[in-house]
């Protein structure tokens, strides 16, 4: 597709992270949002009105169908990404989907073939693919500055489960497609990954509240290796502290940590001091810049369905644990 022709862009979801990416890409130079599509009447009319030059439809179907739209997002419960970004790629759209890629993983060798005999464009929605603070990290590896990396931890805390921003999702508190092991290690694991390399669980546990079984999980752990860097995992929730989220990186010459998603802290073991990043700090709209590129045939960094399904397999080996 030529640079100077806007990318036709349809939407399926326009719950929390689909509103997001909406307005991220209402006003992006590279694309032209077409057609937007969610079963929920209420969240089609919070934004009819005001955009009334874009199709909305209660059918994903139709849009994906439509010759209207070149790409399609998705931002739909995870048991439904199988069946949108199939039938999208078959009737060759690109497709932007969130994470995790699939909570089904025969699901997920679905999407993979499918993207592979389509040979359409197919990403996941990382936000760790662009921020500045993971590029930071990657080049002070590369550069030597890190030394020999002696091992991840990573810590997931959580007051209550779901978020407050994500409450209307009633999913994500289910068992069967949510919990914070799906929703936000998920991120983690992909990190871990790109920065090292693919992940091997060596112990996995979920535990869920005694009276509620049915529900997401109130407590994970699980020892992975990297290769041959030791990865931890302690996450919870329902505890009387402030949301966290940390991923640290030990090295014998520095230490890196990422905190609440995008900032950086450095230890050459005297302390942590923060780090002043210059870089920008990887946005949906600069993620949007990159699909973009993957759809004109540039270079990107954008992790693919396999990178996903990768990821996804890490995640439900700690469901598939469950006795």
């Amino acid at each position: 597709m030529e640079k100077n022709i806007p990318i036709r862009l349809g939407i399926i979801g326009l719950g929390a992270m689909g509103s997001e990416m909406f307005r991220a890409a209402i006003d992006h130079p590279e694309f032209r949002v077409t057609y937007c599509a969610d079963i929920d009447s209420n969240n089609i009319m919070r934004l009819k009105s005001e955009f009334p030059s874009i199709k909305f439809t209660q059918s994903p179907f139709e849009l994906i169908e439509s010759n209207e739209v070149d790409a399609v997002y998705i931002a739909v419960p995870p048991d439904f990404h199988a069946v949108y970004s199939v039938r999208s790629m078959i009737h060759n759209k690109a497709v932007f989907c969130e994470k995790p890629l699939t909570v089904n993983l025969s699901d997920g060798m679905t999407m993979i073939m499918a993207a592979t005999e389509t040979k359409m464009v197919n990403v996941v929605n990382f936000p760790f693919a662009d921020r500045h603070a993971v590029y930071e990290i990657e080049r002070a590896i590369k550069e030597g500055e890190v030394g020999n990396i002696m091992g991840v931890e990573i810590r997931l805390l959580f007051p209550e489960w779901p978020r407050k921003f994500q409450a209307k999702a009633a999913w994500l508190s289910t068992r069967t497609q949510g919990g914070f092991i799906r929703e936000v290690f998920s991120h983690f694991v992909y990190l871990t990954d790109r920065i090292l390399s693919p992940l091997t669980p060596v112990f996995v546990r979920l535990d869920h509240t005694p009276e509620d079984f049915l529900t997401s999980e109130v407590n994970a752990s699980g020892l992975f290796y990297s290769g041959n860097v030791p990865v931890k995992l302690n996450a919870l929730s329902g505890a009387a502290i402030p949301e966290t989220y940390e991923w640290n990186l030990y090295g014998s010459k520095r230490s890196y940590s990422i905190r609440n998603w995008d900032e950086l802290y450095q230890s050459d073991g005297t302390g942590w001091q923060s780090v002043t990043l210059h870089q920008q700090r990887g946005t949906e709209k600069t993620r949007l810049t990159l699909f973009a590129k993957a759809i004109r045939g540039e270079q990107h960094n954008l992790p693919d369905f396999a990178v996903g399904f990768r990821v996804a397999r890490i995640i439900e080996s700690f469901h598939q644990s469950i006795t």
